[in-house]
């Protein structure tokens, strides 16, 4: 699932200027290596190279992209331009002064939002869920893994915003936002505009309740049925002890005609002996009756103690 959700995300990242310009800052702010007047490393996921220079090279054509062992090699007249306009950096005198977490400006409107999460979660994010629903399942999560802390809080405030519950935990140096909600990793899919894959999980929920479902009531078929065989077991025992020592008179006659029903239908349960009952009978006294002999059963055996 997650390669065919990489490639649908980046596929639906906005060509407006305003969104493009909250992705590129999302990528550069994750993977940024080294950032000074002359050159800007990243190292990013190979996935994100063709989507991220193409986009870059749409906005800042004159800026030269190469790649080498450290990863994206960024250079160009107008790279303090951009590292300004995306507000990544700033530099005064040859200094650079590094902009933690993400800027409220520029992300000022939802799609803006959404753009930028996007980014974050093509470096950072993963998500899992097991598609067989016959299969045992770790469950479901979704969770990004920072390193900059600062950027994590802002980040969370943001999935907070776009109504996403992400519960925060330190993971070593690193910041991790994660959620195990089978909803909230379906809400996220939807937000971020992958679809078919939030329909694949829903799809995956709904076909695990079913065989919960079916589990749950198989068990219980299974725990009843039991339930009446061990009643079974124990009438017919009684039964058998009864004529053995005493006779099939010793009963009373409507005790006699269950004890026989029972002899001859050892494993049917009261609702199928209630209709073998030669005369109309509710179930609670046909269990009545059988009580009943079970009862002079449990007497007579303490007769003879």
């Amino acid at each position: 699932m997650l390669k065919t959700l990489q490639v649908d995300i980046l596929n639906s990242i906005s060509t407006q200027s305003c969104c493009s310009n909250a992705f590129l800052s999302a990528v550069i702010s994750l993977t940024k290596e080294e950032v000074n007047e002359n050159k800007l490393t990243l190292n990013c996921p190979i996935y994100l190279y063709d989507k991220f220079c193409g986009t870059l090279k749409n906005f800042y054509p004159d800026l030269s992209i190469r790649f080498g062992r450290e990863g994206i090699i960024i250079q160009g007249k107008s790279l303090l331009d951009m590292l300004s306009q995306l507000e990544i950096a700033y530099f005064n005198g040859g200094q650079a002064e590094i902009v933690n977490g993400c800027n409220e400006n520029m992300l000022a409107s939802e799609c803006c939002k959404i753009s930028y999460l996007k980014g974050v979660f093509l470096c950072v994010g993963k998500v899992y869920y097991n598609s067989d629903s016959l299969a045992k399942s770790n469950g479901y999560s979704l969770e990004f893994v920072f390193k900059d802390y600062q950027l994590a809080d802002d980040v969370l405030a943001l999935t907070k915003f776009l109504g996403l519950n992400l519960k925060s935990v330190k993971r070593g140096n690193n910041v991790v936002l994660y959620s195990k909600d089978s909803q909230v990793l379906v809400d996220f899919l939807v937000k971020i505009g992958a679809v078919t894959e939030a329909f694949e999980v829903q799809n995956s929920l709904v076909m695990r309740e079913i065989r919960n479902d079916a589990n749950r009531k198989g068990n219980c078929f299974d725990a009843n049925l039991n339930k009446t065989i061990n009643a079974s077991t124990q009438q017919v025992k009684a039964i058998d002890y009864i004529i053995n020592h005493f006779g099939l008179d010793y009963l009373d006659f409507s005790l006699r005609e269950v004890a026989l029903l029972r002899l001859s239908n050892p494993e049917s349960t009261l609702s199928e002996l209630q209709k073998l009952y030669p005369t109309q009978i509710t179930r609670a006294g046909l269990k009545y009756k059988l009580d009943k002999i079970l009862a002079i059963y449990n007497d007579l055996k303490k007769s003879d103690l």
